[in-house]
């Protein structure tokens, strides 16, 4: 295999492995989010908001490095939007 394809089969590797990070960090921060909001627990509930907002900013750094399809771009979209408006009702502020 020339090394030209190699270099180009591994870019395209790395980008799907993050492709798939951020789509399972995005539900992870969700269902961190979730339990923050269900708790009548306080330490439970900061854990877990902590957690979510955690998931938000790598899940943000991570974005600026990956090429998505159309198709991913809209999930990731459609996740992060309700991961921004669980936080926001989490009392954290995200831009």
């Amino acid at each position: 295999m020339p090394e030209d394809k190699r270099v180009s089969d591994s870019i395209l590797r790395a980008n799907q492995a993050r492709v798939d990070f951020i789509r399972s960090d995005l539900d992870a921060a969700l269902t961190f989010a979730q339990i923050a909001r269900e708790s009548r627990d306080a330490e439970k509930t900061t854990r877990n908001t902590r957690n979510a907002r955690l998931g938000y900013d790598t899940v943000v750094r991570f974005l600026h490095r990956t090429t998505l399809s159309m198709d991913e771009q809209v999930y990731v979209d459609e996740k992060l939007d309700q991961l921004r408006l669980a936080l926001v009702a989490l009392g954290e502020s995200v831009g």
